[in-house]
């Protein structure tokens, strides 16, 4: 029995009360704490009030399916930081970048050896407690085709967020939607412009306002984007290297990613192929931990 298992808190949602109450035998005896929802209603109500350490999540559920559950904790302040395993018989690959992009954190097909899953918890866990010291650097790269570091990259963002301002759900949701937007197939193909392995270099930093009671967060995107510098820079002239019959389709997209995220174009540096964007936020308790950052 490994002593380390002993804080780690685990919630198996699954609607099969067998199968649920055997994960939690092995859990319990490597010494994990054990929680049990048989629906995704329960789960999500006990991830809010338990906020166990990793979330072990079915697919099949009997009121909604295990992606809703997912994109719905990780999109609410009080869940998003938990890791979410789903543990489930449809492994297909669309059903692992299905998983990916409701922000799950791997995923195990049944049947499962129990060592597996274990392993996959004590990596969740981790990976949480990395991002609670604020170990994880604050920058990453968006690179479709790696689509699971992309996500990571994306949720590590987000938990960041949560970690070092007051954001509310709602603008939650709006930066994870705007951020799926630049890599989610079926997403914007004029945003990612078109080429066959779109990546972008992203960056964030917080940057203290003059009220002691908000801060900004401004995001560098750079690589691979320069239609989206034209269709900032140049808005109304044709763009490089694109058609004139994309140009409008092209200003559309840039400017959806922007209002689902709340964004303003806060400088553009077309030589090194950067822009800047930025929100503002309430400030958290531990908005003295914030550096200030020399405007780009």
């Amino acid at each position: 029995m490994d002593a380390c298992n002993q804080a780690i808190d685990v919630l198996v949602i699954d609607d099969d009360g067998d199968l649920n109450q055997l994960l939690g035998e092995y859990l319990v005896q490597d010494q994990f704490q054990y929680h049990q929802a048989l629906s995704g209603g329960e789960g999500l109500t006990l991830a809010g009030t338990v906020h166990p350490d990793v979330v072990v999540l079915d697919l099949m559920l009997p009121d909604m399916d295990g992606y809703e559950v997912c994109h719905r904790m990780k999109t609410q302040r009080a869940t998003c930081d938990i890791p979410v395993i789903l543990l489930t018989c449809l492994c297909h690959t669309e059903n692992v970048r299905q998983g990916l992009l409701c922000g799950a954190f791997t995923h195990v097909s049944k049947p499962y050896e129990p060592e597996q899953v274990i392993r996959c918890i004590r990596d969740a866990a981790a990976w949480r407690q990395r991002m609670a010291q604020h170990a994880e650097p604050r920058r990453g790269c968006l690179d479709v085709a790696d689509l699971e570091q992309t996500c990571h990259t994306i949720q590590e963002m987000l938990a960041d967020l949560v970690l070092h301002t007051a954001i509310d759900d709602a603008a939650l949701q709006q930066i994870y939607d705007a951020f799926m937007l630049l890599i989610a197939p079926g997403g914007s193909q004029n945003l990612r412009t078109g080429t066959a392995t779109p990546h972008f270099d992203l960056e964030y930093a917080y940057v203290p306002e003059s009220s002691e009671h908000r801060c900004s967060v401004r995001w560098t995107l750079s690589q691979n984007v320069p239609a989206m510098l034209d269709a900032v820079l140049h808005p109304d002239v044709a763009v490089r290297a694109t058609a004139a019959s994309d140009r409008a389709i092209l200003r559309a997209d840039w400017e959806r990613f922007l209002k689902l995220g709340g964004l303003r174009v806060c400088g553009c540096d077309a030589a090194h192929g950067r822009i800047h964007l930025a929100r503002s936020f309430p400030s958290s308790a531990s908005a003295s931990l914030l550096e200030p950052v020399t405007a780009a």
